[in-house]
């Protein structure tokens, strides 16, 4: 214990350097002059639907040029992109329109109808629409109804698989197939009396399968979104205003630790599961490393008020978040440039003597644990003890070798 605190003192009197690392930040990135709703992504070109159609703009363009594929005019609900040239567009129906679903071939130089049924004997809008990850022909869509439908033929013929199309509520604000078992499927949004619905099928949607997992009574609210880990589709989160979580697939209680800011859309960054992002209402970003233990808060970019979809991207071993904003504030991007730094151990953003005393305390004095526990791993050899501590003091005294964590 005397060669700990030797060590305590000298590092406490000794100089050091600081490293700062990479700032995240919000960059605006136009669209301002529509209402831009739901944000998707396809082969490296992001899409968001607005009041004036879809436009598009690849993933690489730094600028707020987008490029406009239609249907002019009209006002997207929600979309579905098979490739570049074949995309499915549901609109807010207006005075003459024939349709409240329409298909292009040709990247959007042609629109033209169709609804093929959907709805039954009405002309619905799909504000939900979703395609199966391992066969593009199998949709699934909700709407302005209570009603979820099943095609198997890329939306030529559909097929109520729970409730029908005559159901009163609505609108169904997501449809989320399981990216690793594509027999789950998840759907929420909000009763004609105004409390949220919430359900699940571990059958390929059929009917009869569809139940409602348990969740705190209490919220009467609106389920507008979820997020499965995809090591493990037992554990969830779903974003209701709160952001709710299970670890069963069906038993949903609030989080400990919940962000704030009324959160309407959560995304999970797929090879770091514990890492999510929620926000809602105004835009701010909640961020979490520890699966929703803590979460940090991210003001939005201005006087931004309400999100109306989420989009996470890699970037790295970082993430980028696209946020379309409500009321014509345009879409922002914000760029998290590494998930985390290593060797900063305790979070603050630098590399510094502070670090090192903390990683000491931590394991010889019972001090509290690293931040981010991957981030105390700096010589990458999966195991985190002394040696870890001497790389690190010869790192930064000692010209020694970069940190060198695992990501």
């Amino acid at each position: 214990m005397s060669y700990v605190k030797g060590f305590s003192l000298l590092f406490l009197t000794a100089f050091f350097l600081i490293s700062a690392s990479a700032l995240a930040q919000w960059e605006y990135m136009g669209l301002g002059e529509y209402s831009p709703g739901v944000i998707k992504h396809y082969q490296g070109v992001i899409y968001v639907g607005t009041d004036n159609g879809i436009y598009t703009k690849d993933v690489s363009s730094v600028d707020t040029n987008w490029v406009p594929i239609g249907p002019p005019e009209k006002q997207i609900s929600t979309f579905l992109v098979r490739d570049p040239q074949i995309i499915i567009a549901s609109i807010v129906m207006s005075v003459g329109d024939e349709a409240a679903i329409l298909l292009t071939n040709d990247g959007g130089a042609t629109w033209e109808p169709y609804q093929n049924g959907y709805g039954g004997t009405q002309t619905l809008a799909p504000t939900a629409l979703e395609a199966s990850p391992v066969d593009p022909d199998v949709l699934y869509a909700g709407g302005q109804r209570l009603v979820i439908a099943r095609s198997g033929d890329f939306g030529l013929n559909w097929t109520p698989v729970y409730a029908g199309w005559g159901f009163l509520g609505g609108p169904v604000d997501f449809i989320h197939i399981d990216t690793t078992d594509p027999d789950i499927i998840w759907a929420g949004g909000i009763t004609a009396l105004s409390s949220s619905f919430f359900l699940k099928s571990t059958s390929l949607g059929d009917p009869e399968t569809w139940v409602s997992p348990n969740y705190p009574l209490e919220q009467l609210g609106r389920m507008y979104d979820i997020a499965v880990n995809p090591a493990d589709n037992d554990i969830c989160f779903a974003a209701c205003g709160s952001i709710l979580k299970t670890t069963n697939g069906l038993d949903f209680e609030y989080l400990a630790d919940d962000p704030e800011g009324g959160s309407v859309f959560v995304e999970i960054d797929p090879q770091h599961p514990d890492i999510l992002y929620a926000t809602g209402n105004p835009v701010t970003i909640a961020k979490t490393f520890n699966g929703g233990q803590s979460w940090t808060i991210i003001p939005e970019p201005q006087d931004v008020t309400l999100a109306r979809d989420m989009l996470l991207l890699k970037n790295g071993n970082g993430n980028v978040i696209y946020i379309s904003a409500y009321n014509n504030d345009g879409v922002y991007r914000y760029i998290d440039p590494a998930w985390f730094v290593c060797g900063d151990l305790n979070d603050d953003g630098q590399i510094n003597v502070l670090d090192i005393l903390f990683f000491i305390a931590y394991k010889f004095q019972q001090g509290s644990a690293p931040v981010i526990l991957e981030a105390a791993d700096v010589n990458g050899d999966g195991d985190i003890n002394v040696l870890d501590i001497l790389y690190m003091i010869a790192y930064k005294f000692q010209d020694g070798s970069e940190l060198n964590c695992l990501y």
